[in-house]
């Protein structure tokens, strides 16, 4: 089996054990039950404050607000295992490669992006490396 120790090395967790994600637990913003975790995510529920005893259907409305930018969450770590036998010759490869093109377009500076691909045997195109222009013309 293969040892893979060529990997790029993140930054560090700052000492903050928490990981900046304090939470502030359910409350209520504007009569919104709420729950929070500081700077990354708020949820809010929007809902009917009494139900009938009987079964019945109703609507409710959440709001997922997120971070702001990249750099108000932790970075990702994405292996891409990629099927290159011969069933994925064609219009399959042309989906498969616009689909990672999507991917690593999406991905920020403090992700980082490993490919391996496989057919008859497995083979690892690239060690984790932090997704910068340098690395992605690699």
């Amino acid at each position: 089996m293969s040892s893979f120790n060529d990997d790029e090395q993140t930054v560090p967790a700052s000492s903050n054990n928490n990981n900046g994600a304090s939470s502030a637990g359910p409350g209520t913003n504007n009569n919104k039950p709420t729950l929070s975790v500081a700077g990354k995510v708020q949820l809010s529920v929007y809902k009917n404050e009494t139900a009938p005893l009987e079964e019945n259907r109703q609507q409710i409305l959440l709001e997922l607000t997120g971070a702001a930018s990249a750099g108000d969450r932790p970075g990702l770590d994405l292996v891409a295992v990629l099927d290159v036998s011969g069933s994925m010759d064609g219009e399959k490869l042309a989906k498969m490669k616009k689909a990672m093109v999507f991917v690593i377009k999406k991905l920020s500076n403090i992700d980082r992006l490993s490919v391996v691909s496989f057919s008859d045997g497995a083979a690892r195109l690239c060690p984790l490396r932090f997704v910068t222009e340098a690395s992605q013309g690699r």
